[in-house]
């Protein structure tokens, strides 16, 4: 293999503790031949090599061992969930992340065993993989024999050298034969309705035009693959050939056979799996979807999830190279060229994607490093992190940054917090099973068509819970019931959540498993998913965050003024967002009450009585929403004062009687204040203005009082009887002007600039400027033309007079011949 030549530089670079990072072509043979140079190389300890798949770890031990004519579990073994094979004379171990990441969290000592941790397909930045990385980091003064890896097929290494000082870099080439891409003329919009007829007709196209085999075709998933595969083995063209999947859901010995070559040509129909972790024998032909399930974090169900989503440049590329590697191949992308620049150049590491609730509850938990200092090569969004905080509080998982004793159990659980609440609370309450199988259809895909005849067989009127019906089907296959109907129900996905409910069962003591106990703890689970009715006519309920939404019209069963939504969508309803609840389960505020005290807060509160009456009243509420309303009688005249006041500051209570007369007496003041800093006149801000409101407030004992009474008076009697008293001779309302008969009106809109508006004949009067304040204050002088329209607009009469009246007067006197207009005023 290719990383043979480099087996000298490999031995030299971990012959001394530290970080290696090594790059290296997919099939090249970093996976297979490392951990033995490094095995044999040691005198003690373990080499263990972490990969990013359960199907990667048992394939690579399988495969290394029989390289060495021996059987897995002797010398090299490799350790999965639910499966682990390894004995005292293992020497390399092959270890799924997780696995891995539990053991070193639960006890850190045991890096001690190990000679050399190794990072496979790095590239790939799941959350696990930064997590170890990021704990080897922290703690390799604490374990300074420690050799560790870093391999990957395409990796720019400079962020990682960045963090982990003095780190080593051996690149490994190996170059790959040509291959000729073609795409698709039509474009797909990567639709998947399109992908079973797009990639058998490629395959028969590739048939037909002579392409050597073997073939690998890139699917999404699972129902993709076999659809896929009933699709060709019904082609005459491909009778002799074998047509096999590749996926993580078969058995280490059927995806043995899938990746060897064989005698006869063969299609090989795969998961992105196929992309790097694995090295497919024989590939000439790469027919790739572009898709791929990728976890992301779900906002709607509020756990991580497996979607569908377009690959990225780079993942692009390493499936092209896999028809290159033993010769000349062809690859053809079953997308358009033009669609190729909508693909995202490289996928976001996991980390800046995925909901860290439980990385968050293991970090704290570990005290091996806090969640503020982690080191990440790529950091998250500070937000999601937050969130992460706030949902485990929520849970009861962590209190002050502590774990709490049901946060300990939870970490005992290799899913996401919400999930282990299910189990945990479904086992205490005597409910194991049943829970066990809400938590896995949680994770899974639906089992039933939406509409369809096995759904209507299952829902019954009386049901509190979408997923009752759901569970009604599950049991029914349990018992192997032969009444349950075949259209609409989706066998392969029901086996799926009934195999890994019973992995997730606690325990088997069910006693009380009732329907009751199974809607609690769906609120143990999702406390932030609780919703209330605020409007029968519309359905509209608000949720506990404050928003608003709207129940599915798809749900099973009728909501009542409480309820839980498991799934909690934002869509596009005619060009208007909208929040969108679904799979509902029914409440009762009792339940709120006795299960999330320690969520709930008390506050007092008014309401308005048919009489107008206030009453005073204490409220238990989760967040934005009342579970609880308490009357207590009449509000005092000090509750009562600061309700009127607090509901007018916010615009609740509309006051008739604030009108222009009170702006302008407020704007009368701060001119006031301004002008004569020595009087210290107080400012009229939001706290005046609500001392104000709470005297006016104390005079009334209703609400429609309230909303008429008058607020001069009361609003003069703010101000110092000094100041009121001063206020009508440095300020007035008006202005004096001579042979005028009525004075004008002074507008004070800019206080510091109030300002009068006057004819021009009007001012020939003025023998100065006009001013206020005891000369102070110039008053801002609008000139109008006969007919009030303004011509000018001053704060130096004298100057108008000398400077811009004379053209001014030659050109009104045109216009208004009857009017007097002299040279000089």
């Amino acid at each position: 293999l290719p990383i043979d030549e480099y087996r000298g530089k490999i031995e030299s670079a971990f012959s001394t503790p530290g970080l290696t990072i090594l790059t290296a072509p997919p099939g090249t043979g970093k996976s297979t031949r490392v951990p033995a140079y490094l095995s044999e190389a040691s005198s003690g300890g373990r080499i263990v090599c972490i990969q990013p798949r359960r199907i990667a770890a048992r394939s690579l031990a399988y495969r290394v061992s029989k390289e060495r004519a021996q059987n897995v579990g002797d010398e090299v073994g490799y350790r999965v969930r639910f499966d682990r094979k390894i004995s005292s004379k293992t020497k390399i171990e092959y270890v799924s992340r997780g696995v891995f990441l539990r053991e070193i969290l639960s006890d850190p000592h045991s890096l001690n065993r190990y000679h050399a941790v190794l990072l496979d397909e790095f590239h790939e930045r799941q959350l696990e993989i930064d997590w170890i990385f990021g704990l080897l980091l922290s703690q390799r003064e604490n374990f300074p024999h420690l050799r560790v890896g870093v391999f990957s097929a395409t990796l720019d290494p400079r962020p990682i050298q960045t963090i982990w000082s003095g780190s080593r870099l051996i690149t490994v080439k190996s170059p790959l034969y040509p291959v000729h891409i073609s795409h698709q003329k039509k474009p797909g919009q990567f639709d998947t309705r399109l992908l079973i007829e797009r990639s058998i007709t490629a395959a028969l196209e590739s048939y037909r035009s002579g392409q050597d085999p073997d073939y690998l075709i890139f699917l999404p998933g699972y129902r993709e693959i076999h659809r896929v595969i009933d699709g060709l083995r019904h082609q005459k063209e491909f009778r002799d050939w074998d047509v096999v999947p590749l996926s993580g859901e078969q058995s280490p010995e059927e995806q043995d056979q899938a990746i060897r070559q064989g005698l006869r040509p063969r299609i090989v129909v795969a998961t992105n799996l196929a992309e790097s972790s694995l090295t497919v024998e024989g590939i000439r032909t790469v027919i790739d979807s572009g898709l791929a399930r990728r976890m992301d974090y779900d906002p709607a169900r509020g756990i991580n999830h497996l979607r569908t989503v377009r690959i990225s440049s780079f993942s692009a590329k390493q499936r092209t190279g896999r028809a290159g590697r033993i010769g000349p191949g062809t690859c053809i992308r079953l997308w358009s060229e033009p669609e190729e620049e909508s693909l995202p150049e490289q996928d976001s590491p996991e980390c800046q994607r995925l909901d860290l609730a439980d990385w968050y509850l293991r970090s704290v938990a570990s005290s091996q490093l806090s969640p503020s200092s982690f080191p990440w090569i790529d950091s998250p969004p500070g937000e999601n992190i937050e969130h992460a905080k706030w949902l485990l509080q929520q849970l009861g998982a962590i209190d002050a940054d502590q774990v709490t004793a049901l946060g300990h159990r939870l970490l005992a659980h290799p899913v996401h917090p919400r999930i282990a609440i299910l189990l945990e609370k479904g086992a205490e309450k005597g409910a194991s099973s049943t829970s066990a199988l809400l938590a896995a259809l949680i994770e899974e895909d639906p089992i039933f068509q939406r509409g369809s005849d096995a759904e209507d067989h299952f829902v019954e009127k009386t049901d509190q819970a979408d997923f009752f019906a759901d569970i009604r089907a599950l049991n029914s296959i349990l018992q192997n019931s032969e009444t349950v109907p075949v259209n609409g129900l989706r066998r392969r996905v029901a086996h799926r959540v009934i195999h890994q409910a019973r992995r997730l069962q606690i325990s088997h003591n069910d006693e009380r498993d009732n329907e009751e106990t199974l809607r609690r703890v769906c609120l143990a689970a999702y406390p932030d998913r609780i919703a209330r009715l605020v409007n029968r006519g519309t359905a509209t309920y608000q949720s506990r965050d404050g928003t608003f939404g709207r129940i599915d019209r798809n749900t099973r069963i009728q909501p009542t003024e409480w309820i839980l939504a498991l799934e909690k969508r934002e869509l596009m309803v005619k060009g208007t967002r909208t929040v969108v609840l679904s799979s509902i389960v029914n409440l009762s505020s009792e339940w709120i009450l006795e299960d999330l005290a320690q969520s709930l807060c008390e506050e007092s509160a008014v309401e308005e009585d048919s009489s107008g009456q206030l009453l005073e009243q204490n409220l238990i509420r989760l967040d934005h929403l009342v579970v609880q309303r308490n009357t207590l009688g009449k509000a005092s005249a000090d509750i009562r004062a600061s309700y009127f006041a607090e509901s007018a500051m916010t615009g609740g209570i509309p006051l008739r009687q604030w009108n222009d007369s009170v702006n302008r007496w407020i704007a009368r003041v701060e001119c006031l204040r301004h002008y004569f800093p020595e009087y210290e006149v107080p400012y009229f801000d939001e706290a005046a203005k609500r001392t104000v409101l709470e005297w006016v407030a104390f005079e009334t004992t209703t609400l429609k009082q309230f909303r008429n009474a008058e607020i001069l008076p009361t609003l003069k009697n703010w101000m110092s009887r000094e100041l009121r008293a001063l206020l009508p001779t440095m300020i007035p309302e008006h202005f004096s002007i001579p042979k005028r008969k009525k004075p004008v009106f002074i507008d004070y809109t800019e206080p510091v600039s109030p300002s009068v508006s006057l004819r021009i004949q009007e001012a020939f009067s003025l023998d100065k400027h006009p001013s206020i304040a005891d000369g102070r204050c110039p008053l801002t002088v609008h000139l109008l033309a006969p007919n009030h329209r303004p011509v000018q607009t001053t704060q130096d009469l004298q100057g108008f007079w000398a400077n811009s009246y004379p053209a001014i007067r030659k050109e009104l006197r045109g216009r208004y011949p009857k009017h007097e207009w002299p040279e000089k005023p």
